[in-house]
């Protein structure tokens, strides 16, 4: 059985939902017909076209050693027991007459850590100049690449079979993708004067010649 004060407070739980209900109409009401929001155009000016770019390319193997866990299996990683095919650092270097530079670095790893493009970093400045944000440094996200070189032991721990970080295999990686970019670097700058021509196939590859030695360049 219900107490007197049970009775009297249904009536006004009633109105208090009513009153709630009637307050989210009204303010649904009111932003339907608020004004719309507009954001004014504006034009940005295109920058000036290279009339001359300078490009090079560098290939360095980075085939670790056998009886290295390999990285991103997981709890089922397996351990490299010899060599199915090479991996490499490949790496492409252009710049332009105003001075504006890039390089492109494709690795055979299933990652790339920040730690390990600070390094990769340091060591190309230690022989060429190379600024900071034109490194684009990438993986192929293979899965017979090598483990335990990241920056970060969450990788390093569930990326492989066996956790913890490999300094070796981190300054071996490290050392020959920068010798891959200084490559490039260098072979720009040797070939300067020359004019270039990069071009996309259809099956993705990509080709980059010079006018007097179009088959040197090739990838």
């Amino acid at each position: 059985m219900k107490t007197r004060g049970q009775l009297m407070a249904q009536p006004v739980a009633k109105v208090a939902r009513l009153f709630l209900i009637l307050c989210a109409a009204l303010l649904a009401v009111s932003c339907d017909k608020g004004k719309p929001l507009t954001i004014n155009g504006y034009r940005l000016n295109p920058p000036k076209p290279a009339s001359h770019f300078t490009a090079g390319v560098g290939q360095e193997e980075i085939t670790p050693y056998a009886g290295i866990p390999l990285g991103g299996h997981g709890i089922g990683g397996r351990i490299a027991r010899g060599t199915w095919m090479p991996l490499y650092a490949r790496a492409f270097y252009f710049q332009d007459t105003m001075g504006r530079s890039v390089a492109m670095v494709s690795c055979d790893l299933f990652a790339v850590s920040a730690g390990l493009r600070s390094d990769v970093l340091r060591r190309v400045n230690q022989k060429e100049r190379l600024e900071p944000a034109a490194l684009l440094l990438s993986a192929t996200h293979t899965h017979h690449g090598p483990a335990n070189f990241a920056s970060s032991a969450a990788y390093n721990g569930f990326g492989g079979p066996l956790p913890d970080f490999d300094s070796e295999v981190f300054n071996f990686l490290s050392e020959r993708i920068a010798s891959a970019i200084v490559q490039a670097i260098s072979d720009a700058h040797d070939h300067a004067t020359e004019e270039h021509e990069l071009a996309f196939t259809p099956v993705t590859r990509l080709a980059l010649f010079s006018a007097t030695e179009r088959s040197r360049l090739s990838y």
